[in-house]
């Protein structure tokens, strides 16, 4: 290895633009800076009326898959086939009324392994898919299919669930559960996210309203975790500074190319965050 000459006043630096060994900052000439992720902060808030109030939960066991095994709360705000969808405790289940199969099918978000709600709605790619369903519901002339539908959600028998490719039955047990869920009607949301990657920043700000969140609480109403329903952040953009590579390095699909379906809310999954109570030290 050569050394080059330098100008008066600095040290000699190397030929080829290697760097020295144990050099790890070394830089190229014209190579730009590296950026190194060192903040990264999301503040929301909301101003509203707040209420807890206890709701009707039903509890599964007894699947082979493990995940399918809790309690599940029903989220009116949530349909699917004309009726309400109900949600386990960690936020990643989801079951739905499969109309054309006159069945309920259990599922989960793509975050959580699942195919997620856009693609199993009717239309969808993969429409009425699902790791489980129950019976079939029997309809009669006094009976209304929402009267129907949860009877057949509640009866244990007539279910199957996905082995090894290919639907097996068998019979889970249901039973009813408590929880609780914990509304938010708020009249307006701000909310600011704040990037830093080494001398790069941005700041992003939004505002909006009315919206509401609910949260589900399974373990009581004053304590234990709580999976939060996120609303969809609406509202003008006040303020945005875009990082120069990022800026560099956008495109857009040629005519005839899919655009890759990622980011948050692109699966048309609903944000569900899980929220743990603090756990006191003991030492």
């Amino acid at each position: 290895m050569r050394k080059v000459p330098t100008e008066p006043g600095q040290q000699e630096g190397l030929q080829g633009g290697e760097a020295a060994p144990g050099d790890a900052s070394f830089r190229a000439p014209a190579q730009p800076r590296a950026s190194v992720l060192h903040r990264e902060e999301t503040r929301v808030e909301y101003a509203g009326a707040f209420q807890v109030h206890e709701v009707p939960a039903l509890r599964l066991s007894g699947f082979r898959r493990s995940g399918l095994n809790q309690a599940y709360v029903k989220q009116p705000e949530l349909q699917m086939g004309g009726l309400p969808t109900w949600w386990s405790e960690d936020g990643r289940y989801f079951i739905y009324f499969a109309e054309e199969y006159r069945h309920w099918k259990v599922n989960a978000l793509r975050s959580g392994g699942g195919d997620g709600m856009r693609a199993v709605r009717p239309g969808g790619l993969r429409a009425g898919r699902g790791f489980a369903h129950s019976g079939a519901l029997g309809l009669g002339p006094e009976r209304s299919t929402r009267t129907a539908a949860l009877e057949a959600l509640c009866h244990a028998e007539g279910w199957f669930e996905v082995s090894a490719g290919e639907w097996e039955p068998l019979q889970p047990e249901l039973s009813a559960a408590r929880a609780w869920a914990l509304e938010l009607d708020a009249s307006s949301m701000s909310s600011e996210e704040l990037l830093a990657c080494g001398e790069d920043s941005s700041r992003e700000r939004r505002s909006g309203g009315p919206c509401r969140l609910r949260g589900l609480r399974f373990t009581g109403a004053t304590g234990g975790r709580v999976a939060l329903f996120l609303p969809a952040v609406s509202g003008a953009l006040e303020e945005e500074l875009v990082f120069p590579a990022q800026a560099a390095g956008d495109q857009t699909p040629e005519d005839g190319e899919a655009e890759e379906d990622v980011g948050p809310g692109a699966s048309g999954d609903p944000d569900v965050l899980l929220l743990e109570p603090l756990r006191e030290s003991r030492l």
